[in-house]
């Protein structure tokens, strides 16, 4: 997709689908559905079903995990000198954003549906507002003239 100078934005839906963001689509909701099954078996056939149990520290260690790749790749990749060696930018930023995905469902899934304010929920509110602001900052870059 080209505007009048002649730039290469974001098509519509703001991803260039192609095969790699199929393969990361792929990914990120084989991820999501496998935690998603564990989730519901364990809350069902568990009695310790809280963030402090074994799969709950499992669940955080495995989203902040996913938040940092998401994190640390892009910025790895953006400040990186030599462009063609580690891919194409809007393949990186497409990673990020599915990383991202990854890490928040994980971080939910770790809570275990405990949300009163003493167990960190102003954080998890903090990091959908992030996430949620990532996500506008994509649509203001799609929509604003460079």
């Amino acid at each position: 997709m080209k505007n009048s100078a002649g730039e290469k934005g974001y098509p519509t839906l703001f991803f260039h689908t192609n095969a790699r963001w199929r393969m990361g689509l792929l990914v990120t909701f084989l991820v999501i559905s496998i935690s998603g099954g564990f989730y519901l078996w364990y809350s069902q056939n568990s009695n310790d079903a809280a963030p402090d149990s074994m799969a709950g520290l499992g669940y955080a260690v495995l989203g902040t995990t996913f938040l940092l790749l998401a994190g640390v790749l892009y910025s790895i990749r953006r400040r990186s000198r030599n462009k063609r060696a580690l891919g194409q930018l809007n393949s990186a930023i497409n990673w990020h954003v599915f990383f991202a995905i990854v890490g928040l469902a994980l971080l939910l899934m770790h809570s275990f549906g405990n949300f009163n304010p003493r167990s960190g929920t102003f954080a998890l509110f903090g990091l959908i507002a992030l996430v949620v602001s990532g996500f506008v900052g994509r649509a203001l870059d799609h929509l604003m003239p460079r």
